[in-house]
C-alpha cells in the first residue's frame, strides 16, 4: 500500500515561505493542471479552507465521501487526508494558513477547538453561510491588493469566516462532524507546531519528543507513518525552507544565514542544504536571482 503523500501545497513537497498570514488560490490554478482531480494527500502544518461553488464536486475527507449539490465551505485541518474531483472549470478557491498562525487567531475565539481537530462543512443553506461568503469575497479582493493595510484586511476577512464556522456549530452544540483523533495524532500536531516555533534553536529530535511527552522511538514511528519522514528530516526540511527564503530575499552571507538558523558550522549547513535541494546555497542564490 502506497503511503499518503504529505505536501506543503498540493504537489509541492517544499514550498517557498511567504510573509502573508494566508495563501489564496483559485481552484483552476492548481486543479486544472491535474485534470481537475486532486489525489489523496495531507498537510502536516497547513490548515485549509476550500470554497466550492460549482455543484457536482466530489470530496473525500478522511473516510467520508461527499458530492456537493450546493456551494460549500470545507474545513481541512492538518493531517486530515483529503482528495477532490472537481467538475471541469469549477468555480471556487482554497485558503491555506500555517497552523501556528491559525492557532494564534483561534486563541481569542471561544469554542473553536474543533476547527483544528476535525473536518467540517458549511453549506449555502446554513444560516452562517452568507457572512462567510461575503468575507470570502472580500478576502479574494484583498489578497490581490498591495497596500499598507493588506495584512490587517486579510486577518479581518479570515476571522469573520472563522466566526461564521464557529457560530454554525453553536445551535446544535458542535454538530460539525468530528473525526476520531488519537492522542498520538494530537501529539504529532504539537510536534509540528513546536518545529515551526523553534526550528532556529537547533533542538534535537529527542528534545521535541520530550516536549510532546513521547519517547524518541514513538515520535519517530509516528512521524514516519504520518509525515512520511523522520522527525530529524522534518526539522531539516523546515530549516532549509527558511534558508531558501533568506537566500532569495536578503543579502545576508551564507555563513550569516547558517548562524541565523542555528547552525554552528557553515560547512554542515551547506552540506545539509545540498542534500535537500541538490545544489549549494550559493548556487541556489545565483539561480533564483536571475
Amino acid at each position: 500500500m502506497q503511503p499518503i503523500p504529505t505536501y506543503a501545497l498540493y504537489g509541492e513537497n517544499l514550498e517557498d515561505s511567504y510573509d502573508d498570514i494566508l495563501h489564496f488560490e483559485h481552484l483552476r490554478i492548481r486543479s486544472a493542471g491535474h485534470n481537475w482531480s486532486i489525489k489523496p494527500h495531507k498537510h502536516d502544518t497547513l490548515w485549509q479552507l476550500f470554497y466550492v461553488e460549482t455543484p457536482g464536486a466530489k470530496l473525500r475527507l478522511g473516510e467520508t465521501d461527499i458530492c456537493t449539490s450546493q456551494p460549500i465551505f470545507a474545513v481541512i485541518p492538518p493531517l486530515c487526508v483529503h482528495a477532490f474531483q472537481f467538475p471541469q472549470n469549477a468555480i471556487g478557491g482554497a485558503i491555506s494558513i500555517r497552523f501556528p498562525v491559525l492557532h494564534a487567531m483561534l486563541e481569542d475565539l471561544p469554542d473553536s477547538h474543533f476547527l483544528t481537530k476535525s473536518w467540517c462543512i458549511l453549506k449555502q443553506s446554513d444560516p452562517s453561510f452568507s457572512a462567510a461568503f461575503n468575507a470570502y469575497q472580500n478576502l479574494v479582493t484583498d489578497f490581490s491588493n498591495i497596500d499598507p493595510l493588506r495584512k490587517q484586511s486579510l486577518k479581518a476577512d479570515i476571522t469573520t469566516i472563522l466566526v461564521s464556522l464557529i457560530r454554525q456549530t453553536l445551535p446544535s452544540k458542535y454538530s460539525a462532524r468530528e473525526l476520531p483523533i488519537s492522542q498520538k495524532d494530537d501529539q504529532l500536531r504539537q510536534f509540528c507546531q513546536l518545529v515551526e516555533d523553534n526550528y532556529r534553536l537547533n533542538w534535537t529530535s529527542e528534545r521535541y519528543a520530550s516536549a510532546v511527552d513521547m519517547s524518541p522511538a514513538s515520535l519517530n514511528r509516528r512521524a514516519r507513518a504520518i509525515l512520511g519522514s523522520s522527525p530529524q528530516r522534518f526539522i531539516s526540511k523546515r530549516r532549509v525552507l527558511e534558508a531558501k527564503r533568506m537566500l532569495k530575499l536578503t543579502r545576508l552571507s551564507v555563513s550569516e544565514i547558517a548562524h541565523e538558523l542555528g547552525y554552528s558550522d557553515t560547512s554542515y549547513f551547506c552540506r545539509s542544504f545540498k542534500k535537500m535541494t541538490s545544489m549549494t546555497p550559493a548556487h541556489f542564490r545565483r539561480e533564483t536571482s536571475r
